[in-house]
C-alpha cells in the first residue's frame, strides 16, 4: 500500500490520545504548552508567547508561528515499518502521542523531513535521548528497524547514554 500522510489525520484532540490538558487543546497546542516556558495562551489553548528550545539544534523559539511539531518517527517511516497494516483509529493514535511528537525549528523539521536515525541525527548532545525515545516509541508500537544502518545509527546513539 502506498503511503499517504493524510491517513493519519490532523491534529486532534489532544486529550483523547494521553495528553492531559483542557478537552478544547488539540496535539499541536498541547505539545507548545508541554515543551514550552511561560507559555502565555489566548483563550483555552492557543499559545501565543513564551520560550521554547528546539530539542534537536538547542537554538531557543519565542515566536509559536516559528515552530514546528515534530514526529520523532517520522509518518512515513512507521508507515515503511509497519504502520500500513494500521486502523485509521490506530494512524491517529500514533500522531497524536505524547511520546511521539516534540516541538521543533521549522528549519530544523524540515532538514529531517522523513529520515530516520541512518540518514538524520541531532546535536551529538541529546543522541541519547533521541534514540531512547525513538527506540520507546518503535516498541511500543511493534514497528520494525527498516536497516541495518537504522540499527548501527541507534546503537551509535545508545552508546552515549551514561
Amino acid at each position: 500500500m502506498t503511503y499517504n500522510r493524510d491517513a493519519f489525520g490532523g491534529w486532534a484532540k489532544a486529550n483523547q490520545h494521553g495528553w492531559v490538558v483542557d478537552k478544547s487543546c488539540n496535539t499541536r497546542q498541547a505539545t507548545l504548552l508541554r515543551d514550552g516556558q511561560n507559555v502565555t495562551i489566548e483563550g483555552r489553548c492557543k499559545p501565543v508567547s513564551g520560550t521554547w528550545i528546539d530539542p534537536y539544534a538547542g537554538a531557543t523559539i519565542t515566536d509559536p508561528s516559528k515552530i514546528d511539531i515534530d514526529h520523532i518517527v517520522p509518518l512515513a517511516e512507521a508507515w515503511r515499518s509497519g504502520a500500513w497494516l494500521w486502523e485509521p483509529t490506530e494512524l491517529a493514535g500514533f500522531a497524536n502521542d505524547p511520546l511521539e511528537v516534540v516541538i521543533s525549528d521549522a528549519s530544523q523539521n524540515r532538514a529531517k523531513g522523513d529520515k530516520g536515525p541512518a540518514e538524520w541525527q541531532p546535536q551529538p548532545e541529546v543522541w541519547c535521548t533521541y534514540s531512547l525515545r525513538w527506540v520507546a516509541i518503535k516498541e511500543k508500537y511493534a514497528l520494525q528497524l527498516t536497516s541495518e544502518n537504522e540499527r548501527s545509527a541507534l546503537t551509535k546513539m545508545l552508546n552515549t547514554c551514561q
